[in-house]
């Protein structure tokens, strides 16, 4: 089996097992959107500052959502047994990494989606009328958080301490693309023009780029040691 196929049956097989089960989209959304209602609350929303509030309540939200989505995705690998068979099976690795960044971006995208309205609720941001620039925004700021995600996802298999050990590795590591996605959506939803949106896009793009390269190097290695 290549690594196209690989990919493609571990897709499959995280979109059934949420679709019945639904252990990681009600979840994540439910915790995200606690942090968009403290956030609205904790703010001085005065119509100055609601354009970058906003933005930034948006991909905080993205982002703890992500953190448990990734957590909550490879534990249910190692609680249902999976882990050890797919280290047994002659099917590509890199096709297993590939599979679980795609699941987890449309997870994440999910979540996203139910969030757009109620962060422009809140918050008073026109994201709705300016979804053309900030669909573009979410859709590689998530791929790339997910692309560093499924890979050190892989590191909290094996250790107790889970959520803190994929806490201090990725966020710091996501940061650079949750800033940039960040300003893109607030210039998105201020009525900045298309040039001025595509030169952070240009930069979120190469940065998921790299953490994809990365991802499809390493990540055997983190499986199997």
């Amino acid at each position: 089996m290549n690594w196209i196929q690989s990919a493609w049956c571990i897709y499959k097989k995280d979109l059934l097992i949420e679709r019945k089960s639904g252990q990681i989209v009600p979840t994540t959304f439910v915790f995200a959107l606690l942090v968009v209602v403290l956030s609205a609350f904790a703010f001085d929303l005065n119509k100055a500052a609601a354009t970058t509030t906003g933005a930034g309540a948006l991909w905080i939200a993205i982002c703890f959502a992500g953190v448990l989505a990734v957590s909550r995705s490879y534990l249910k690998e190692r609680d249902m047994g999976v882990w050890s068979g797919l280290l047994l099976t002659p099917a590509s690795k890199t096709g297993f990494y590939l599979g679980k960044m795609m699941g987890l971006s449309t997870f994440l995208l999910l979540v996203a989606i139910l969030l757009l309205p109620l962060v422009e609720l809140f918050f008073h941001v026109p994201l709705l009328s300016h979804l053309h620039l900030v669909a573009p925004v979410l859709l590689l700021g998530i791929l790339g958080f997910c692309a560093a995600g499924a890979l050190f996802g892989a590191m909290i298999v094996r250790t107790s301490v889970r959520d803190l050990v994929l806490g201090i590795i990725l966020l710091p590591l996501v940061s650079p693309v949750l800033i940039l996605c960040s300003k893109a959506t607030q210039l998105a939803v201020s009525g900045a023009s298309l040039g001025a949106v595509m030169e952070y896009l240009q930069l979120v793009a190469v940065v998921d780029i790299l953490f994809l390269v990365i991802g499809m190097w390493l990540f055997e290695a983190l499986m199997e040691d």
